[in-house]
């Protein structure tokens, strides 16, 4: 995570008021009485509130002067924010980091912080989250928010800091230093406290470039970190990142040159109790019981990921697929420049913020949209142009549910299915068997084809619901989640073409209410996760660990 001097966490104990069905004017944001509280990063609409749309009002104080800096991590699904009464600006993308940049005046005092949080969904084209997504639209400040107090006179201070290894076996690597403004001054640049270089800075970035004998490459067996250091006269920040290159060629994804075989899950930031704001406690735990089984591999599903997630992730040595947020959508919408807009600007604000991880492999956007259509194919386009321009480090993916009839894959430098044998995609026979292996089979075959033979391939998504408890060995029990599972090991052990998978699901996860989506989805949850949505073990989750752990013995 990047880190800056003199920011203060704005998290705790806020003010609350809820107008339900509405998302109302300026005027009665800032006037509504505000009698309860809600505590950020949180969800509005887990407890008493579930199941109801409207605007969440957040209020709280502040103290500063001077030009200061705000940053939300993660809102949903949209936001807007006022100091005072001074409109800031607007928060459109859920779970996207947002900054503003305002001058408080020359003395010190107390502000008034007031957000408003809608989670009534925009059923219009270019809006980016819709009903029929498969993940439910809980509102809320999900994540924190900080306030960054600037020392210039100006409003400048270093921006960002990028950091790309280009040879984790020479230790050669690049540090871009971005600043607010265009500036004049020096630049101390330190590596893990040591000094590194001394720059002149004329203009809005400086870079360095250079080898450094003995950086230890990261690994997900020895995740080591470095920490660069920026210092100028009038700020100072520091961020991690991990020595370590991919490719992707021949049909293989490779970091530090060695083939990656990726086991893994599919994760949701979810939780009954929570929603979406889980608490780092709940985070790391999951993490943990991911690692402890033996995976190394997580598709963040299907949002940007929280600077804390992707830090751990860091730290366990995990590799994650981090995808902007999309599902589902139509060439309609697609074609809506509206949605093509948003898409490219939030998938943006999600490679500036986190392009330092180690931990991330995969770029990812717009899961499961209609890639049979040529609108799609052009924003498909326009969205990987955008990624290979911002990161050339790292390989873009989109998972795809249409297969061979799919007219975009050649845009990708991965090729992912989401595919559900057994479950969606074939009839299963009265003895309840399956033929998982047999598809699994047809679209290896289609992808050894000389047209994407040198792209690798992952299974995206795969499984089947299990209802905890329900042991019938029919379809819904845990036998039979348990039954595709292995038919999907089986197959991955003995496939040279496929990089890997990630399960669908790592634990049940609350889905859409109130819409005739829900019949298909028992209890108002998506019950194909190996875990309980209170992360209570399935049957298919002990085979995992069981196989798994001995694959690394």
């Amino acid at each position: 995570m990047l880190e800056f001097v003199n920011t203060e966490f704005l998290n705790g104990l806020w003010q609350f008021a809820f107008c339900p069905d509405a998302e109302p004017d300026a005027e009665t944001v800032l006037n509504v009485p505000a009698g309860k509280y809600k505590i950020v990063p949180g969800c509005f609409d887990t407890k008493e509130l579930f199941g109801k749309h409207g605007t969440g009002i957040y209020r709280r104080t502040f103290t500063g002067k001077d030009w200061l800096q705000l940053r939300f991590e993660g809102v949903g699904l949209r936001g807007r924010v006022w100091v005072d009464d001074i409109f800031l600006g607007s928060l459109d993308a859920l779970f996207a980091p947002y900054e503003f940049l305002f001058n408080a005046g020359p003395e010190e005092h107390e502000m008034t912080l007031t957000v408003a949080v809608s989670n009534i969904i925009d059923e219009s084209d270019g809006s980016l989250f819709h009903e029929f997504y498969d993940f439910y639209s809980f509102g809320g400040i999900y994540r924190s928010v900080s306030l960054r107090h600037l020392a210039s006179s100006d409003g400048n201070g270093i921006s960002n800091i990028k950091v790309t290894p280009l040879d984790a076996s020479t230790g050669h690597f690049r540090v871009q230093v971005d600043f607010l403004k265009s500036v004049q001054t020096t630049l101390q640049l330190l590596l893990d406290g040591a000094q590194l270089a001394n720059l002149d800075v004329a203009g809005a970035s400086a870079v360095w470039e250079g080898t450094v004998k003995g950086l230890v490459p990261w690994t997900p067996e020895v995740p080591v970190l470095h920490t660069v250091t920026v210092k100028t006269p009038m700020d100072q920040a520091k961020t991690e990142f991990g020595s370590r290159t991919l490719a992707w060629n021949n049909g293989k994804i490779t970091l530090n040159g060695k083939a990656l075989k990726l086991y893994g899950l599919c994760r949701h930031d979810s939780h009954p109790d929570f929603g979406y704001a889980m608490s780092e406690t709940l985070v790391l735990n999951d993490l943990y019981l991911i690692k402890e089984s033996g995976c190394n591999f997580i598709r963040g599903s299907h949002y940007t990921q929280s600077d804390f997630f992707l830090d751990c992730c860091d730290r366990l040595g995990l590799l994650v697929w981090e995808e902007s947020c999309g599902w589902g959508n139509s060439g309609k919408q697609c074609g809506n420049e509206v949605f093509r807009a948003a898409q490219l600007d939030q998938t943006q604000r999600m490679v500036e913020r986190h392009y330092n991880h180690p931990s991330i492999i995969l770029w990812g956007v717009l899961n499961e949209c209609d890639s049979t259509c040529n609108a799609t194919r052009e924003i498909l386009q326009s969205l990987f142009g955008l990624l290979h321009q911002l990161d050339h480090s790292r390989p873009v993916v989109f998972a795809s549910n249409r297969y061979e009839a799919d007219i975009a894959l050649d845009l990708c430098d991965v090729i992912a299915f989401n595919t559900y044998p057994g479950w969606y995609d074939d009839p299963v026979v009265a003895d309840g068997s399956v033929n998982v292996k047999r598809r699994l089979k047809e679209l290896e075959t289609f992808l050894s084809t000389p047209a994407y033979a040198d792209k690798p391939w992952l299974i995206s998504e795969i499984g089947a619901a299990a209802l905890a408890g329900d042991h019938s060995g029919f379809r819904w029990s845990e036998e039979y989640q348990e039954k595709i599972l292995i038919e999907v090991l089986d197959f991955l052990e003995n496939s040279s073409r496929c990089s890997g998978m990630s399960w669908w699901l790592f634990a049940n996860a609350n889905t859409y209410l109130g819409t005739l989506h829900i019949l298909s989805r028992p209890r108002g949850f998506n019950n194909k996760g190996l875990l309980s949505e209170y992360r209570k073990p399935k049957l298919a989750w002990h085979t995992l660990c069981r196989r798994l752990n001995s694959y690394n013995k």
